[in-house]
C-alpha cells in the first residue's frame, strides 16, 4: 500500500460520517420546522411534504431555529433587508408571453392592495419601459438568467429577491389561473399575496399552514387574505416596527402607563377616551429640558406644558370672540354665558381681555358647533369643561399628558366637570402666557437668540419648523425646532435646504403626525384581534368610489344633490366636498373610458374570435330604446370571458335599420368586424332582418364558414315559447291554486296565520309562497312546487277562514303534481340557459336532446292535458329546433367524452336508424369543413401558434434558413414533398386522429377547456377551433342582464351600466 493510503482512507471515512450527522440534523430540522414527527429519516411523511409544490425562496431554516430572525414565528430574509422609503413602483418583465396581460395586472393590483391595507407601504405600478421600478415582476420558464432556473409543471412555483433587489418571478409552466376550478390549477393572486411578503422582507413561516408565508402550496386552492393575527403580528413587529413602537413607548409614557411599545389593553383603553381634537405634538426623548424639568421627559414643556411647534403668540392682549356653528344647538346650553365664564377665568390669570363681537363680524376667535351629540345620559359632555380646555390652544397651550386632573388633559370623561384652572395650572401656564419669555441662560448653549431679526423676508412656510439664531461669529443659522440641527439661515440662500432636512427629519414627523389619526380597526366578533391602521383622507378617492356606488346600484346622479345625502357624507367625513351631478357624471365617464381602455386592450392581446350577444330594451316611463351588446371569448389562459362592450340609446321606430345601424357601428368602434362567429339574438322576426342587413354590411369571407353559422337564435327564448304553448292547454285547471295563493299572501296577518297553520300541523315552512306572473312559465312551476307542499295547510285553513272560499281540489292538486314532475327538465335546462356563470357551448346538445325525448315519453302519458301539451310542444319543438343549429353539434363533436358517438346516440333515437345517418354525416362534414377553414388561416407548418409563442420570430427563423438555399435544392425539397404524399396516400388530418382516440369517461366535474389548454400542442387546430366555438353563448341572458335592477350581472363584466358620449341626454337612466 502506498504511503499515506491509510490516513487518506480514514479522512474519507469521517468525511461520510459528517456529511451523515450534517444530513440527519437538517432533515431533523426540516422536520421541527413542519411540526413532522422528528426522527431524522426520510419517513413518508417528510418526503410528501418535501414533494409539495412551494415558492421558490429558501426557508431560512438553521440548527432548529436558532438562527432564525422572527417575531411571533414570521421569519425575516437574513440582514433583515428593509425599504428605504414607502412608495414602491413595480412593473412587469416577462421572457415568455404571458396570458390574458390585463387580467393578470388586475390580479397583481388586488394582491398588492392587500398588503398595503395592512402596511404603510403604497404601491403603482410604471411603464414597463422606465428602467427605475422598485419591483419586476416577470413569468418564465426553466433557466431564466438568476440563478435559479425552474422545473417546469409542479415543484417550484415563483420565487422572490428581497429589498431592495425587487425581483419577483413566476414559472410560466403553471397552469396559473383567476379563479381556479381544476386540479391542475394555481391561484395567482394567492401566490402572488405570497411573493410580495417576500419582496417586503418577510420570509417564510413553516409553522401555520393557513398562514400567508407558508412555504407550500395546493392546486386549486384560494388563500389570498391576511388574517388578523397575520396583520396584528405584522403591523407591530415588522413594519412599523421602529416608528411605531417608538410612537407609543411616547404615548405610554407621556400618559403615565406601563411603557411596553405594544397596544396593551390599558394603551388602548387610553386612546378609545373622547379627547380633544387638538394634537399631542409628542417628540422623542432627546429634547433637552426646560424650566427644572428632569432629563426622563421627551417633551418641549413649560413644567410639562407642551406648545404647538413655533409658538405662535397673539400680538394683542384684547381678543374679540364671535359664534358661527353649522348644527343647531340647544337653547338650555346657553351657550353665552358658559363661554363668557370660561374666558373670565382664563383672563384672571393672564394678560388677555376677552369681547364678544356680533355675528358674521371680523373676530379673532370663531367658536362653532359642528354636529354635536347632546343627550341625557352618560354620553354627555360638560360644555364649559371643553370650552376652557379649547380656550387653552387658542391662547397658545398644547396638551398636558402627565395630570389628568389639568385642564389641558387631552382626553375627557362623559358627565364629569373639570372647569377650574388649580394652582398648579396657573403657575406652568404662566411663562408662555406673558409677553416675553426670557431666553435659557444654558451656558452650554454658545449661540445668541437675535429677537430683531427681520422677519418680512420669511414667507415660505418652512420658516415655521425653525427659528433663526444668530451666533457668536455674526452668522445667521436656522436651528430645527424638532432636532435642533443648525442649517444656513441666510433668506438669501432660499429654502430648498431647509425643506429637504425636514423631509428627513424623523423627529419632525413624529411631531407632525398626531397619535389619535391611528385607529383601531375592528375585527368582527373578536375585539382581541382589533388591529391598528392609518388613515387619510383623500377627496379624489372618494369621489371614485361614490361614482363606482352609483354605477353598481344603479342610483340616479341626482341623489349627490339631495339634501340629506349631503347630510349624511357630511358626517362620515366633514372633509368630504360635496359634488354635483355634472361632476359625478364626469367621474362615470372616466370610469367608463378607463374600463373600455382595459377591454380594447385585453381583446386584441387575445388572438380569437368573438361571439356577440344583443338584446334591445325599452324602458317604460321614458319610452326610450337601449340595446345591450356583450362580447364572449375564451382567453389565453382558456379562461371564459364576456364583456358589456356598449350600453346605448336606439332612436325610435326600432326597426330592423336601425338595430342594424346601432350594432354595426358597436362592432366598427371596437373593431371587431373582421373577428366575429356568432350573432346570438332573440327570436322575434326583426332580429332575422338585423342578421340579413348585418350579413350585408360584413365581409364573408371573414366570418365562419362564410356566415353560415352567424345568426343564433336565443335557445332560453325559444324554450320559454315552446313552454308557453304547452301551458295554453290547461286554460284554468290551476286557476284555483292560483287564486289561493293570492289570497294567504295579500296581507301580513294572513302570511302569519298561513305559517302558524303549517306549524301546527309539523310541516316545516322552509320556502314562502309566491304568486307567479302568467307570462312566465316559470315563476308558474315555482308556485305550484311550493304550494304542492302544503297542500294540507290550505285544506286545513278553509275551515278555519269563512272569507277563504278558493280551496283547491284534489284534481287540481293531481294536476299540479303532473306539471311539476314534467317540467321540471325544463325549469332545470332553463335556469342553465339563463344562469349568469354562462356554460361552455358542448353542454346545450344533450340538453336540448333529452327535452325533445320527454315530450315523446308524454305523448304516452295516462293524463290527457299532458298528451296535448306535449303534441303543442312538439310542434313548436320541431318548428325551432327540427334540426339543431350546427354550433351544437360541433361543441359537442369537440367535447372528449362525447365526440360522435353522442351524436349517433341521441339521432338514433331521435331520427331513427336510416334517418340518423344522414343528420350524423351533416354534423360531422360541419366539423371537418370548419378544421379545413381555420387550416387554411392557421398552417401548422408556418408555425403559427395558439399558445403564447410568437408567429412571426418562429417564421421568420425558417425563412432566414431558407435564404441559404439554392434555387435547385428548393426544387429538390418540392419533389421531395410531391414523393412524400405518393408514397403515404392515406392522411390523417387532426380531426381523424382525435376522432380516433378513446372517449373520456363521462364525469360531471369534467373541465373541458383546460383540457383543450393542456392538448393544444397535440392538436393545435382543433384547439383554435374548440377556443372559438366553446366560447359561444347560446342564450341573449348576458346582455339582459345589463337591464336588470336585481343585482344579477355578468361575468367578469367590469359594470352593468356603461355610460357613453353617444348616449341620449345626460347619460342617465332614472330608476324606480
Amino acid at each position: 500500500m502506498p504511503e499515506g493510503s491509510e490516513s487518506l482512507d480514514e479522512n474519507v471515512v469521517h468525511d461520510h460520517d459528517q456529511f451523515d450527522d450534517l444530513l440527519e440534523s437538517a432533515i431533523k430540522t426540516y422536520q421541527q420546522s413542519y411540526r413532522l414527527n422528528v426522527t431524522g429519516i426520510l419517513d413518508s411523511d417528510t418526503i410528501n411534504q418535501m414533494m409539495k409544490p412551494r415558492c421558490g425562496v429558501p426557508d431560512h431554516v438553521v440548527n432548529g431555529h436558532k438562527s432564525l430572525h422572527n417575531v411571533a414565528h414570521y421569519q425575516f430574509i437574513p440582514g433583515t433587508p428593509r425599504w428605504s422609503k414607502s412608495h414602491l413602483t413595480y412593473t412587469f418583465s416577462s421572457s415568455v408571453r404571458v396570458p390574458a396581460t390585463l387580467q393578470m395586472k388586475s390580479v397583481f393590483q388586488s394582491a398588492f392592495e392587500r398588503w398595503a391595507k395592512v402596511t404603510q407601504f403604497s404601491f403603482e405600478e410604471v411603464d414597463p419601459a422606465a428602467s427605475n421600478a422598485d419591483i419586476v415582476i416577470g413569468f418564465h420558464r426553466l433557466n431564466h438568467g438568476d440563478g435559479e432556473p425552474f422545473d417546469g409543471i409542479k415543484g417550484v412555483l415563483a420565487h422572490s429577491l428581497p429589498p431592495s433587489v425587487g425581483k419577483c418571478h413566476f414559472d410560466a409552466d403553471e397552469i396559473w389561473s383567476s379563479n381556479p376550478a381544476g386540479v391542475n390549477e394555481l391561484d395567482l393572486e394567492s401566490v402572488a399575496v405570497h411573493e410580495i411578503g417576500h419582496l417586503l422582507g418577510l420570509g417564510h413561516d413553516p409553522t401555520k399552514p393557513e398562514a400567508i408565508m407558508y412555504p407550500t402550496f395546493s392546486y386549486g386552492r384560494i388563500k389570498r387574505d391576511l388574517n388578523s393575527d397575520d396583520i396584528q403580528e405584522l403591523f407591530l413587529n415588522f413594519v412599523f416596527d421602529d416608528l411605531l413602537e417608538s410612537a407609543i413607548k411616547t404615548y405610554q409614557y407621556s400618559y403615565g402607563l406601563n411603557v411596553t411599545g405594544i397596544l396593551d389593553s390599558d394603551t388602548v383603553n387610553q386612546m378609545m377616551k373622547p379627547r380633544c381634537g387638538v394634537p399631542d405634538f409628542v417628540i422623542n426623548s432627546g429634547t433637552k429640558p426646560r424650566h427644572g424639568h428632569d432629563d426622563k421627559s421627551p417633551f418641549h414643556s413649560v413644567a410639562h406644558y407642551q406648545f404647538i411647534p413655533g409658538t405662535p403668540r397673539w400680538s394683542k392682549a384684547t381678543l374679540t370672540y364671535t359664534f358661527n356653528s353649522t348644527a343647531q344647538v340647544p337653547t338650555s346650553l346657553n351657550i353665552k354665558s358658559v363661554f363668557q365664564s370660561a374666558f373670565q377665568k382664563w383672563a384672571g390669570v393672564t394678560r388677555f381681555s376677552f369681547k364678544e363681537v356680533p355675528k358674521n363680524s371680523p373676530a379673532d376667535i370663531v367658536i362653532g358647533f359642528h354636529r354635536l351629540d347632546h343627550g341625557d345620559g352618560p354620553n354627555e359632555l360638560d360644555l364649559e369643561s371643553v370650552a376652557m380646555h379649547e380656550l387653552g390652544h387658542i391662547l397658545g397651550l398644547g396638551h398636558e399628558p402627565t395630570k389628568p386632573e389639568a385642564i389641558m388633559f387631552p382626553t375627557f370623561g362623559y358627565g364629569r366637570i373639570k372647569r377650574d384652572l388649580n394652582i398648579d395650572d396657573i403657575q406652568d401656564s404662566q411663562p408662555h402666557l406673558e409677553d416675553d419669555v426670557q431666553p435659557s441662560n444654558n451656558p452650554s448653549n454658545s449661540s445668541v437668540v437675535e429677537p430683531n431679526l427681520d422677519t418680512s423676508r420669511l414667507r415660505s412656510p418652512v420658516w415655521r419648523h425653525y427659528k433663526r439664531q444668530k451666533i457668536n461669529n455674526g452668522q445667521i443659522k436656522a436651528i430645527c425646532n424638532y432636532c435642533k440641527s443648525h442649517l444656513n439661515g441666510d433668506p438669501s440662500d432660499g429654502t430648498h435646504h431647509l425643506q429637504n432636512h425636514l423631509n428627513r427629519c424623523q423627529k419632525s414627523k413624529l411631531v407632525q403626525t398626531d397619535l389619535k389619526q391611528y385607529s383601531l380597526v375592528k375585527s368582527k366578533g373578536d375585539s382581541r384581534k382589533d388591529a391598528v391602521a392609518s388613515y387619510a383622507f383623500d377627496q379624489n378617492v372618494a369621489k371614485k368610489k361614490l361614482a363606482r356606488m352609483i354605477i353598481m346600484h344603479e342610483y340616479p346622479l341626482s341623489m349627490v344633490e339631495h339634501e340629506a345625502f349631503r347630510e349624511f357624507s357630511t358626517a362620515l367625513q366633514p372633509a368630504f366636498k360635496s359634488v354635483s351631478r355634472n361632476t359625478i357624471k364626469k367621474e362615470i365617464l372616466q370610469i367608463y373610458d378607463v374600463e373600455k381602455m382595459k377591454t380594447i386592450s385585453i381583446l386584441a392581446a387575445n388572438n380569437c374570435i368573438i361571439a356577440l350577444t344583443t338584446d334591445l330594451w325599452t324602458a317604460s316611463s321614458q319610452r326610450k330604446g337601449y340595446m345591450a351588446v356583450t362580447a364572449h371569448f375564451i382567453d389565453e389562459s382558456w379562461c371564459l370571458q364576456s364583456r358589456i362592450l356598449r350600453f346605448i340609446y336606439v332612436p325610435c321606430p326600432h326597426t330592423a335599420k336601425t338595430i342594424c345601424e346601432a350594432l354595426h357601428d358597436c362592432v366598427m368602434d371596437w373593431n371587431l368586424d373582421r373577428r366575429l362567429s356568432v350573432l346570438t339574438v332573440d327570436n322575434c322576426s326583426t332580429n332575422d332582418k338585423v342578421i340579413e342587413f348585418m350579413l350585408e354590411k360584413l365581409n364573408k369571407n371573414d366570418l365562419l364558414l362564410n356566415g353560415q353559422l352567424y345568426h343564433m337564435r336565443c335557445c332560453a327564448h325559444i324554450l320559454n315559447s315552446i313552454v308557453k304553448d304547452g301551458l295554453v292547454v290547461i286554460g284554468d285547471g290551476i286557476e284555483r291554486i292560483r287564486d289561493s295563493v293570492a289570497y294567504w299572501v295579500a296581507t301580513p296577518k294572513r302570511k302569519e296565520r298561513f305559517v302558524e297553520a303549517a306549524r301546527q300541523l309539523n310541516i316545516e315552512y322552509k320556502q314562502m309562497l309566491v304568486l307567479d306572473c302568467k307570462t312566465r312559465w316559470n315563476s308558474t312551476y315555482i308556485m305550484l312546487t311550493v304550494a304542492s307542499k302544503y297542500k294540507t295547510v290550505f285544506s286545513r285553513l278553509s275551515a278555519c277562514d269563512r272569507q277563504y272560499k278558493s280551496v283547491p281540489q284534489e284534481k287540481d292538486w293531481e294536476l299540479a303534481s303532473q306539471l311539476e314532475d314534467n317540467l321540471r327538465k325544463f325549469y332545470e335546462v332553463t335556469e342553465m340557459f339563463s344562469g349568469t356563470n354562462y356554460p361552455t357551448t358542448n353542454l346545450f346538445f344533450l340538453e336540448v336532446c333529452e327535452i325533445r325525448l320527454s315530450l315523446s315519453d308524454w305523448l304516452t302519458s295516462e293524463s290527457e292535458v299532458i298528451r296535448k301539451m306535449a303534441e303543442n310542444m312538439i310542434q313548436k319543438h320541431e318548428h325551432y329546433w327540427g334540426v339543431l343549429h350546427g354550433v351544437m353539434d360541433v361543441a359537442t363533436i369537440l367535447d372528449p367524452r362525447y365526440k360522435l358517438k353522442l351524436i349517433g346516440f341521441y339521432f338514433d333515437s331521435l331520427f331513427g336508424k336510416p334517418d340518423s345517418e344522414f343528420h350524423i354525416r351533416r354534423a360531422f362534414k360541419l366539423c371537418h369543413d370548419l378544421v379545413d377553414e381555420y387550416t387554411l388561416k392557421f398552417k401548422v407548418n408556418e408555425g403559427s401558434s395558439t399558445y403564447g409563442e410568437s408567429a412571426s420570430s418562429s417564421s421568420s427563423s425558417r425563412l432566414a434558413k431558407s435564404i441559404c438555399r439554392s434555387k435547385k435544392q428548393a426544387e429538390r425539397l418540392s419533389s421531395f414533398d410531391a414523393y412524400v404524399n405518393e408514397t403515404n396516400p392515406i392522411f390523417r388530418s387532426e380531426l381523424d386522429a382525435y376522432l380516433d382516440e378513446k372517449i373520456l369517461p363521462n364525469t360531471i366535474d369534467f373541465d373541458i377547456l383546460t383540457w383543450w389548454k393542456a392538448n393544444g400542442s397535440k392538436y393545435p387546430i382543433l384547439a383554435r377551433v374548440a377556443r372559438d366555438v366553446l366560447a359561444i353563448s347560446v342564450s341573449t341572458v348576458a346582455s339582459e342582464s345589463a337591464f336588470s335592477t336585481g343585482g344579477g350581472s355578468s361575468s367578469n363584466t367590469p359594470n352593468k351600466a356603461c355610460f357613453h358620449e353617444d348616449s341620449d341626454g345626460d347619460g342617465e337612466e332614472d330608476r324606480s
